[in-house]
C-alpha cells in the first residue's frame, strides 16, 4: 500500500535534476598559496556552459573548440 501511495505522489512528477560537483581548498604553506581543485561531470559541464552562450564545445576531441579553456574558465570564475 506505501509503494503505491508513493509511486503516485505528486511530488515525485515535480522532482527536477540536480547537479553534483566536488570543490576542494588547500592552503600551502610552503609556497603561500591556495590550490583549488574542482571536479565536475563532463556532461554537467557542457550542458552548463551551453547555457552561458557556448557552443560546438566537443570536450576532450580532436574537434575541440580552440577556445574551451577560456569558456571553462570563465565559467569557474
Amino acid at each position: 500500500m506505501f509503494v503505491c501511495l508513493f509511486t503516485f505522489c505528486p511530488v515525485a512528477t515535480n522532482a527536477h535534476p540536480f547537479y553534483v560537483s566536488i570543490c576542494q581548498v588547500d592552503y600551502n604553506k610552503e609556497n603561500q598559496s591556495l590550490e583549488i581543485s574542482v571536479k565536475i561531470f563532463a556532461n554537467d559541464l557542457l550542458v552548463a556552459l551551453e547555457k552561458a552562450g557556448a557552443t560546438k564545445i566537443f570536450l576532450g576531441e580532436k574537434k575541440e573548440n580552440p577556445e574551451t579553456d577560456k569558456f571553462i574558465f570563465n565559467y569557474l570564475k
